[in-house]
């Protein structure tokens, strides 16, 4: 059947609760396709890791280049969790009205004097205790058990 625009009708045995319901569900999937690709991504990737291991022989070399790029990744997100933080904090400050919200800004601003203080600290310290002479040593012997490379 058509109707007066010369559209064919829906006869279908779809009731009028089921296609609503079918239409919120495609528009759902569709609104949130990043988080779900993003789901798919880890379930793929812990597949695809669980089955290597599994392999009884799989060569070190395939190993480091199947890990690159989740490796690179995380490096990405660690480069970019500072930056986002800090400049967070510093538009939070900002949008802060020191007539109106006096005590809470000077909280917040010995807060986050305070505690940037004490992980420099803390930074400083832990490579007092690590001692930097020895730094090089660390750094080669790490080189050579990630990528099995021989020094001469």
């Amino acid at each position: 059947m058509s109707d007066d625009n010369g559209r064919l009708e829906e006869t279908g045995s779809e009731s009028p609760v089921e296609k609503p319901q079918r239409n919120r569900f495609l528009q759902c999937l569709i609104n949130n396709r990043f988080m779900l690709s993003i789901i798919a991504g880890v379930l793929i990737g812990f597949a695809i890791g669980f089955g290597l291991r599994q392999l009884p022989r799989i060569d070190e070399n395939l190993k480091v280049w199947i890990s690159m790029p989740g490796d690179i990744y995380i490096r990405l997100l660690k480069l970019t969790i500072l930056p986002l933080i800090a400049s967070n904090v510093i538009i939070v400050i900002a949008k802060l009205d020191p007539e109106a919200n006096g005590k809470i800004s000077t909280v917040a601003f010995i807060y986050i004097v305070f505690f940037n203080i004490l992980g420099a600290s803390i930074g400083t310290a832990a490579a007092a205790a690590i001692g930097p002479d020895g730094i090089e040593d660390v750094m080669l012997e790490f080189i050579v058990i990630k990528f099995g490379l021989q020094t001469s």
